[in-house]
């Protein structure tokens, strides 16, 4: 695999990068904090996406303030062009993958942040973790693979080269075998248990008992029939006595009606006799009633002034109109007394809400002037602190190497020193962990000084590699510890540097919300002057309005007064006109009953009309019911009860006894039918527990063979795996002895020795083996990069057969290494391309390697945006 593109959009401290990259070496360059080591890393996040991140988020890859980041891969694997695009965006305080796609060279298209992630492992054949383990020495941790235990590096590598998962598939093996096994057993409790149950069913010969049983339920069924036949024959005869005994009833019943009916008419005629003797009566009464009401109705006449009832009509009518009038007019006066009285009481409501306000406005009239001081006086200390304020502001940005004091300008001031300050910490923790390194050495060196021999690989003291680097080590740790005393003395410096701008910034925040503060206090006392001067208004207003509401109030009790006085007039009058009416009503219904009489008189003649002709119709229906009564006699004496019920008692009984008998019968019959039924479900059983025996046997058969074949698959996995281990282990020694004689010749060692379970040697001249803890320095790191690169090798040639790899990416390798050991580390990058290494990837301001690079990409950051840029790319030569 070859990188041939980075596109960067609001990646980190990126803004905006698109970069084009070439076969060979490339040396990243540029100061500290610049951002050369966030170029690598996004090639790990583009292809891994957030699983690379380590202890990172996906919010902390996009650059702050911005809302969406972008990272581009352009790469070719294997002679064919991919591209990979991952989109992320921001909402709130979280970030997600938006868009994460890869484009492959037949036009297929991934999508989705996992199929993409497993299409990449599945092209590079690692993950992410492995990429790191193999490919990508990431600053600081040159020495990862040196300080780890044997099991560690057997872990890493294995899995590397993909040995994890012959153990993993011969875990499987073992668990399948040990389901089996269960399963097997499991089978044979089955078998056990089905043949118990079929010894139990079989006792009882159940197809014999069947056959017995089948022949007494025929027999049963056909004495059902039998019974049921009698019995249909018993139930017709006793329903056709029964429906003649009904006749018969019905028969007594209508006489009995007959005989009510008759009764009833007897009755209604003896009724219409009274009640015609008592409409003659009504009708004397009545006549006599209408003669005194005429002798009364002349004498009314006679009191009113009138000939005749005839005027009585029109002088009503006069009269009501007169007190229709007068009515009117007092309706009139009330209304107006009415409506009079309403004014009134809205004016003393006025009044009353007049005088409130009044009351009230005078109260804030003189709060607010209260309140309009005291803001006065608040805006005077706010003016006085702000002063304050500014002095102290100006003291700060004095001391403050900053052309423009604005907010954002001294953000960005405290972002850029923060930033230096991140990596001088960083440069001095690795100067303190060389120091340590360089101090351990010198330790060792000065207790080889005391003895002639060293304690550890039993060498002359004047024949040890120690001794010689010693005065040289000496020499570097002083160089040290001035570096340190340096960086510490720029971090205290950067630190108080850090709190001036920070104090700045809130003496700025501070002046910003007092002026806000100045700004509302002052419109508040604006408004206040504004309501003051609108409530005196009101207050005068409201004076004047007071004073025209009393005159309305005085010429409303006069207008009540002259209203009373015409309603008193209005109804003596009306009481006169009523009393006239009431004369002529008394005559009106004098009239009224004289004609109710009248028509009472009618409707007695013709009610003694109708009782008449009822009592004729009476007589005649008296007369047909008698004739129906002996009509139903006759009948009666022709059918006598007794000998029927005797009839209908004796099929009774013998329908009793057969219903008994058939009952017995069909309880008999299902019985027998249940019996077989559960006969049958017995052969049902039977016939398939005796399949399930046979299903079971093969299965258990068949679950024996996939036992013993786990078991020999285990045995094969552990067996391929131990010998591919073996292999691996002797081609990873070759190429570490290899790659180490390169890189190191020295006359002080011979060879290293890597055993099967990865435990490291160095095998000295004299055939004494030392840890590779022992080493130098220098020494360790080369030794570290000679096994990386020896990994590196394995992997992309193969044990059989070449691997696609990624670039080799190297992030500051030259931190523990003097000028001599820069040099090899330039012949080993030169030995890695001629071994078949297409791209490597260096970080690094080393000018050695500057000078050794076939292409330069130099990264500047701008300290007053706090942003990166890509400054420019050069291709240099090739390496020799």
């Amino acid at each position: 695999m070859r990188l041939t593109g980075i596109e960067l959009a609001h990646y980190r401290c990126f803004d905006a990068v698109e970069l084009s990259l070439e076969p060979g070496v490339t040396v990243i360059h540029g100061a500290n904090g610049a951002g050369k080591t966030t170029l690598l890393e996004s090639v790990l996040f583009g292809l891994y996406g957030s699983s690379a991140l380590a202890d990172a988020t996906l919010a902390d890859v996009v650059t702050r303030g911005e809302e969406e980041a972008l990272v581009a891969l352009s790469f070719v694997h294997e002679g064919e062009e991919y591209h990979l695009e991952r989109e992320l965006s921001v909402t709130g305080e979280r970030a997600t993958t938006r868009r994460c796609e890869l484009h492959e060279p037949d036009g297929e298209m991934y999508e989705g942040a996992k199929d993409v992630g497993e299409r990449i492992t599945e092209l590079l054949r690692m993950d992410g973790e492995a990429f790191v383990n193999s490919a990508y020495v990431k600053q600081g941790e040159i020495n990862k693979l040196l300080h780890a235990t044997p099991a560690e590096r057997q872990s890493m590598i294995d899995e590397l080269l993909q040995l994890g998962r012959l153990e993993a598939y011969r875990d499987r093996s073992d668990e399948a075998r040990l389901a089996v096994r269960s399963l097997v057993r499991s089978r044979g409790d089955v078998i056990d248990e089905l043949e118990t149950q079929r010894e139990q069913l079989a006792e009882d010969d159940p197809y014999d008992r069947l056959n017995e049983l089948e022949t007494s339920l025929e027999e049963a069924i056909a004495l059902v029939d039998e019974l049921q036949t009698r019995r249909d024959e018993l139930v017709s005869e006793r329903d056709a006595l029964i429906e003649a005994r009904e006749t018969l009833e019905e028969r007594l019943d209508q006489r009995d009606t007959l005989e009510t009916q008759r009764e009833e008419l007897e009755t209604a005629l003896t009724e219409l006799t009274e009640r015609r003797e008592t409409i003659r009566d009504d009708i004397v009464d009545t006549r006599e009633r209408r003669r005194a009401i005429v002798d009364t109705l002349e004498e009314r006449l006679t009191k009113v002034g009138l000939a005749d009832s005839e005027a009585v009509t029109d002088r009503q009518e006069e009269l009501e109109g007169t007190i229709a009038e007068i009515e009117s007019t007092i309706e009139d006066h009330r209304e107006t007394v009415e409506e009079t009285r309403e004014r009134a009481a809205s004016v003393r409501e006025r009044q009353e809400a007049i005088t409130e306000r009044l009351e009230d406005d005078q109260a804030t009239h003189a709060s607010l002037e209260q309140q309009l001081e005291e803001d006065i006086a608040a805006l005077e200390d706010r003016t006085t602190e702000i002063e304050s304020l500014d002095t102290q502001l100006e003291e700060r940005i004095e001391d403050l190497d900053v052309s423009d004091p604005t907010e954002s300008a001294l953000a960005s001031a405290l972002a850029a020193v923060t930033d230096t300050l991140e990596v001088e910490g960083a440069q001095l923790r690795a100067h303190r962990d060389e120091r340590a390194v360089v101090s351990e050495h010198i330790d060792q060196a000065n207790e080889l000084a005391k003895d002639d021999r060293c304690p550890t690989c039993g060498q002359p003291v004047d024949e040890s590699p120690h001794l010689e680097q010693l005065e040289e080590d000496r020499e570097h740790l002083a160089s040290l510890e001035s570096d340190i005393d340096d960086k510490e003395t720029t971090i205290e410096q950067l630190e108080i540097e850090r709190d001036d701008i920070e104090t700045a910034i809130g003496l700025l925040e501070r002046r910003e919300s007092r002026l806000e503060l100045l700004d509302e206090r002052e419109r508040v006392i604006d408004e206040r002057r504004d309501r003051i001067e609108a409530l005196a208004d009101s207050i005068e207003s409201a004076k004047e309005e007071l004073e025209g509401l009393a005159k309305a109030e005085t010429a409303t009790e006069a207008t009540i007064e002259s209203a009373r006085k015409a309603i008193a007039e209005s109804n003596e009058r009306l009481q006169d006109r009523r009393g006239q009416l009431e004369a002529l009503e008394s005559i009106e219904t004098a009239q009224s009953d004289l004609e109710e009489l009248e028509s009472a008189l009618d409707r007695l003649g013709e009610r003694r009309e109708h009782l008449d002709e009822l009592e004729t119709e009476r007589h005649n229906q008296l007369a047909d019911i008698e004739e129906r009564l002996e009509e139903v006699e006759t009948a009666l004496a022709e059918h006598p009860t007794d000998e029927l019920e005797t009839t209908l008692e004796s099929i009774a009984e013998a329908l009793e006894a057969t219903e008994a008998q058939l009952q017995s019968a069909q309880t008999k019959r299902d019985e027998l039918t249940e019996t077989i039924g559960s006969v049958r479900t017995d052969i049902e059983r039977l016939e398939e527990i005796d399949a399930r025996l046979s299903d079971a046997k093969e299965r258990q058969a068949e679950l024996i063979g996939l036992r013993d074949e786990a078991v020999e698959l285990g045995q094969l996995y552990e067996s391929v795996r131990t010998e591919l281990r073996e292999r691996n282990v002797r081609t990873l020694e070759r190429l570490l002895n290899e790659t180490f004689e390169l890189l190191y010749r020295n006359e002080a060692y011979e060879r290293i020795d890597l055993d099967v379970d990865y435990e490291l040697a160095v095998q000295s001249k004299d055939g004494t083996a030392l840890d590779p803890a022992q080493l130098s320095g220098g020494e360790r790191a080369i030794f570290n990069l000679s096994l990386r690169c020896a990994i590196y090798r394995l992997l992309a040639e193969g044990v059989e057969g070449a691997a696609p790899m990624p670039p080799l990416m190297l992030d500051e390798p030259t931190v523990f290494l003097d000028q001599g050991h820069v040099g090899r580390l330039i012949r080993l990058l030169e030995t890695m391309r001629s071994f078949g290494v297409e791209q490597t990837l260096v970080v690094s301001h080393h000018e050695a390697l500057l000078d050794a690079a076939e292409h330069r990409i130099a990264v500047e950051k701008d300290p007053t945006l706090n942003r990166s840029a890509v400054s420019s790319i050069a291709a240099i030569h090739p390496m020799r």
